[in-house]
């Protein structure tokens, strides 16, 4: 032909492909940003669980057990004595030993079940100077607890209980579940 050009067909059919992977594209990326933000989701969940549970294991590796203080070891509540190594400046013996709680209560926002850390001077509990505990996390789906006690059989070496309930000592192990919910379920 003498006349150069596209005709209407042909750019029709280019822009229609054009299109098609325009649209391939923009999807492959809103997928990939969909899967990024659940995965910041999971990771801060998962984040918030590891933190718990690890300050429950500290807690739990300083534990002590004094006469007239117990080791209160419950399904859903565990309370007892452990030691916090402080600075030189907080070095006494009376400052160092704490009472720590970890207990579910409602929440008063919106009234589930939420995990709380209270920690108190074993000086100051026994003079009943109470605080408020802190909030660690919720809403919880689970937080359930076994404590471990030596047992006689070599096979299973450990004797798992709901309660403690055995005086004066500390369990051999404390196996704690936590559930907790992300922004999109657990």
């Amino acid at each position: 032909r003498p006349d150069s050009g596209f005709t209407l067909i042909e750019l029709l059919l280019s822009l229609s492909i054009f299109s098609i992977m325009a649209i391939a594209v923009y999807s492959a990326f809103a997928g990939g940003v969909g899967v990024w933000r659940k995965a910041q989701v999971f990771s801060a969940t998962y984040q918030t669980a590891r933190l718990i549970l690890e300050e429950v294991a500290q807690d739990l590796r300083n534990a002590v057990v004094i006469s007239g203080s117990e080791f209160v070891g419950e399904p859903r509540r565990l309370s007892f004595l452990t030691v916090r190594h402080g600075s030189p400046a907080t070095a006494s013996a009376a400052r160092g030993l704490r009472r720590v709680t970890y207990e579910i209560r409602k929440n008063e926002t919106d009234s589930l079940d939420a995990l709380y850390r209270l920690e108190e001077s074993y000086a100051e509990g026994l003079q009943d100077n109470h605080r408020e505990p802190d909030y660690l996390s919720g809403p919880l789906f689970g937080f359930d607890l076994l404590y471990a006690a030596g047992a006689d059989d070599a096979e299973a070496p450990w004797d798992w209980q709901a309660v403690w309930e055995e005086e004066g000592t500390l369990p051999v192990g404390v196996k704690v579940t936590l559930t907790i919910s992300g922004r999109q379920g657990e």
